[in-house]
């Protein structure tokens, strides 16, 4: 036999908004804490290797940003799915309740 499967369509939602909320402060601290970035090429002196290290800064401020935008698509993803199955719970719930004649104490 299956068992029920359960879920607080509240505690689901406060995690969305949770996940949306860490989305936010990485993508803003990530773009407001590196302004400065990418640094000038006068930055790293005269030096035969400043302009190969140069390059690699570049290269890994690039990959960050990927990583990072990356990241903040899948939290914003994630918020969207907790939201979507907080809602189909709270219906569930609702449709339940409406059979049952109110004995889940679903129906707000």
């Amino acid at each position: 036999m299956a068992k029920e499967i359960r879920a607080d369509p509240a505690a689901l939602s406060d995690l969305a908004d949770a996940s949306l909320a860490a989305a936010e402060r990485l993508g803003d601290q990530f773009r407001g804490g590196y302004r400065h970035l990418p640094l000038p090429a006068s930055t790293f002196g005269t030096l035969g290797g400043g302009a190969a290290l140069h390059g690699t800064c570049g290269l890994v401020l690039t990959d960050a940003q990927n990583a990072i935008t990356t990241l903040v698509a899948v939290l914003e993803g994630d918020a969207d799915r907790l939201l979507r199955t907080a809602f189909a719970y709270h219906a569930a719930d609702r449709h339940a309740d409406l059979r049952m004649g109110d004995s889940r104490g679903a129906s707000a």
